[in-house]
């Protein structure tokens, strides 16, 4: 409701008397801390939730200078009151999202490491829970939510798998598939100068990856050619273009050369059932940053990708509390950023926004200047929104 100077005051305090709930942000202005002190004069603070209200700058000394501002004034507005105490020993106004005052003069803490709307929500949720039914909600233990990265993993591996995987077989006599190992369901055909030794190394490297498994019949082929290695995946032809089946089937040629064959320079290729290439695949590596994942695919270089993830790192888009997953490459004239997020997320524009906020900002300070074209992504980094960033 929009109120005028001469009469809002007295409108606020009748509303503050007659509610049973009482929801605010805790502020910064003058006038919210005037109505956060009448809550509390008039004896309401019982009935009140008090939320952090969503800041949303990427940089951490910007955050932290916001939510510095509110704390200060919170613990002014509560110093002569039975909860002062509680304030000045509570720390941690990073991960809060929202706050109880009991009679006793104890709190209640709601805490998320996540910062997005629905951690807000959901926050207040569990807030008026409390105040509902104090003794049913303290039952609730805390439940942590984590996604084993050792299962992502074998997904990953059994979805690459599946697009390698054969209906027929290999339409090419043994001579020109060269000498056959297996390895579970899956064939590795190996020809010189490549070594019986090197290609057992590799096959086990893929049983470890689970790309060789009980689950799916698939091909890979390994030659040299002068001094770089050859590795040929037959694969289901509709995958070939997809972008999840470029990044992780150049990863794996990667992987390969660095556990199986020394760092010796190493070919991907992706081939039909004849073992003819369909398409050649650039080295593509993953880097970690907290728990982030940074894939980049050459010919971006490890430096460049390594002041990607650190500015990745102190925007906060990497840290401990998510998992995130970006991958950098170059097209052309431009950098690609590909950020996988949540589908329903990809059209609201305060996330297009910080999104090319935060492109622009490793353009500039990373990738020297160049334009950057911004990616939001679905888990298999399809593309749900782009934009061009020049910064």
């Amino acid at each position: 409701m929009l109120l005028g100077d001469d009469e809002w005051q007295t409108r606020v305090l009748g509303w503050m008397r007659d509610a049973n709930l009482i929801i605010m942000y805790c502020g910064t202005t003058q006038w919210v801390n005037w109505e956060l002190r009448r809550v509390v004069e008039s004896g309401r603070a019982t009935s009140l939730i008090l939320v952090f209200p969503e800041i949303k700058a990427w940089r951490s000394s910007r955050r932290k200078q916001d939510i510095a501002a509110r704390v200060e004034h919170l613990r002014e507005v509560f110093r002569d009151t039975p909860w002062n105490e509680e304030l000045m020993a509570f720390d941690d106004f990073e991960d809060l999202r929202a706050m109880l005052f009991r009679p006793d003069g104890s709190m209640v803490m709601v805490k998320s490491r996540s910062r997005s709307r629905d951690a807000y929500h959901l926050a207040a949720l569990i807030a008026h829970r409390q105040l509902l039914d104090p003794a049913g909600a303290a039952q609730i233990a805390p439940t942590h939510l984590a996604a084993p990265r050792r299962r992502r993993t074998k997904v990953i591996a059994v979805a690459l798998a599946a697009a390698a995987a054969l209906l027929g077989g290999v339409y090419l006599s043994a001579p020109e598939r060269g000498e056959r190992l297996t390895f579970k369901k899956g064939e590795l055909y190996y020809q010189g100068p490549v070594t019986e030794a090197q290609a057992k190394s590799v096959g086990e490297y893929l049983v470890q990856e689970q790309f060789f498994s009980d689950d799916h019949g698939v091909t890979v082929q390994l030659d040299q050619q002068q001094d770089i290695y050859r590795m040929r995946f037959v694969i289901d032809p509709a995958h070939v273009d997809d972008p999840l089946t470029a990044i992780q089937f150049g990863r794996v040629g990667a992987n390969v050369s660095q556990a199986a064959l020394a760092g010796a320079p190493i070919e991907v290729a992706l081939c039909d059932a004849y073992l003819e290439p369909i398409k050649v695949l650039p080295q593509t590596t993953k880097l970690t940053f907290r728990k982030g994942e940074l894939y980049y695919t050459a010919p971006v270089t490890e430096q460049e990708a390594q002041e990607v993830g650190k500015l990745l790192v102190e925007l906060q888009f990497f840290s401990d509390e998510r998992e995130s997953t970006v991958h950098l490459s170059r097209d052309g004239d431009a950098n690609q950023l590909r950020f996988v997020v949540n589908p329903s997320l990809a059209s609201d524009p305060e996330t297009l926004a910080a999104f090319s906020t935060v492109s622009s900002v490793i353009a500039e300070n990373a990738l020297g200047g160049q334009p950057v074209v911004m990616h939001l992504c679905d888990a298999d980094f399809q593309p749900l929104k782009s934009e061009r960033v020049d910064p």
